[in-house]
């Protein structure tokens, strides 16, 4: 069994870079309300986090080695039954809590993407 879990905004669109395959046994559930740990190095977001993060956004670490831990709320469950290998792979939809957990995902994964004023208040231009 595959589990693999998808970021998206809450408009709907795939956050990129945000799709992480688990390895444990696990089981959601549609409502359910899980936390996402990423890394970070950014020192402009690790300052920003620490000033405004809340509990749906927060910050976690010390000492130069940083995480920032976001909620997610699971939208939607999908299973693949693989009838050739007898096997099942799940996909478990995740929508960011709000806009402040949305902005941060696309900071870190994809800048590109990220509302240029959540990229000001960051870096405090």
């Amino acid at each position: 069994m595959t589990l693999v879990i998808q970021a998206t905004t809450i408009s709907g669109q795939i956050v990129e870079g945000a799709r992480w395959e688990i390895t444990q046994p696990c089981f959601f559930q549609k409502g359910q309300k899980i936390s996402v740990e990423l890394p970070v190095k950014d020192p402009n977001l690790v300052g920003y986090i620490s000033k405004t993060g809340t509990n749906e956004c927060m910050l976690d670490g010390g000492k130069g080695d940083f995480s920032i831990v976001m909620l997610c709320i699971v939208n939607e469950i999908r299973h693949m039954v693989r009838i050739a290998e007898k096997s099942v792979d799940t996909m478990v939809i995740v929508t960011a809590s709000n806009r402040t957990v949305e902005s941060v995902l696309q900071y870190i994964l994809t800048p590109s993407r990220c509302d240029p004023r959540f990229i000001k208040a960051v870096r405090g231009d």
